[in-house]
């Protein structure tokens, strides 16, 4: 295993720190809360194309192995477009978590696991995922679990990360248009 050297994993932890970064800076202008155009969409599916392919060659070679290998992992394969891609984000998200790290928070589970359960059709537990079916129309929270312990959703809906969550994100997502503020109305889809 390559990553038994410790001069070979320090330089994959390194590169997965990169990566991740790059990751985020692609994303750089919906934080800023700039519009998107398609050519902007493609190349930046085209670079988490390779992030994750590159990601998933460290991963094989073992080069995962600390709480910050595990964040910068999850931040590039949340961003997938599979729900193996997203279940394994989860996975990811869950360790770096478990291990420690400033990273990732339990709002980055939860987004990761809703992500995988509306990409496979079931409803969402924490009410981190939305979508806008009709391009320049309203946002939309994805249909949530009723059943799901609201104490746990609280739990994990706490931290850094919060405003990505439930109604809020719906509010800031639909600012400035008369959107509804409920999570799912049919009449907008």
């Amino acid at each position: 295993m390559p990553c038994a050297d410790p001069n070979y994993q320090a330089k994959r932890s390194l590169e997965l720190k990169e990566i991740s970064s790059a990751d985020q800076g692609d994303r750089a202008w919906q934080m800023r809360g700039e519009q998107s155009s398609l050519s902007i969409l493609e190349k930046m599916g085209e670079n988490d194309l390779k992030r994750r392919m590159r990601v998933g060659e460290i991963f094989g070679e073992g080069c995962l192995k600390s709480a910050d290998d595990y964040a910068s992992a999850f931040i590039v394969f949340q961003h997938g477009n599979t729900s193996g891609q997203y279940f394994q984000a989860f996975v990811w998200s869950k360790e770096a978590l478990l291990m420690g790290s400033a990273q990732v928070s339990k709002v980055d589970v939860a987004m990761a696991i809703d992500r995988y359960l509306v990409s496979t059709g079931h409803k969402e537990l924490f009410g981190t995922q939305a979508s806008q079916p009709n391009l320049n129309g309203c946002w939309c929270i994805q249909p949530i679990e009723d059943s799901f312990p609201e104490t746990i959703r609280s739990e994990y809906r706490g931290g850094k990360n919060t405003e990505y969550t439930g109604l809020n994100f719906l509010k800031t997502l639909n600012k400035g248009t008369s959107c509804p503020s409920s999570y799912w109305e049919s009449k907008y889809h």
